[in-house]
């Protein structure tokens, strides 16, 4: 958002909005759809792309590796 140049104050206040549950069953959803898309890839690859789609979205880092953990 900040390339997209969004004030921080905006930011937090959009952020702030969303509920913690709400969040995590949206990025759940969204990675799961990817996934999905990436069927054909082997294991390596699959956990590569799917990082580099989710962070270019602007999900957390933290997330992102807990999800890949996951398989």
């Amino acid at each position: 958002m900040k390339n997209r140049k969004i004030s921080d104050y905006n930011i937090k206040l959009a952020l702030e909005e969303i509920s913690q549950d709400e969040y995590i069953k949206i990025f759940n959803l969204v990675s799961s759809k990817k996934l999905d898309t990436l069927k054909n890839l082997n294991p390596i690859e699959r956990k590569k792309k799917l990082f580099t789609f989710l962070i270019y979205k602007g999900w957390e880092k933290d997330m992102i590796y807990e999800k890949l953990n996951s398989f």
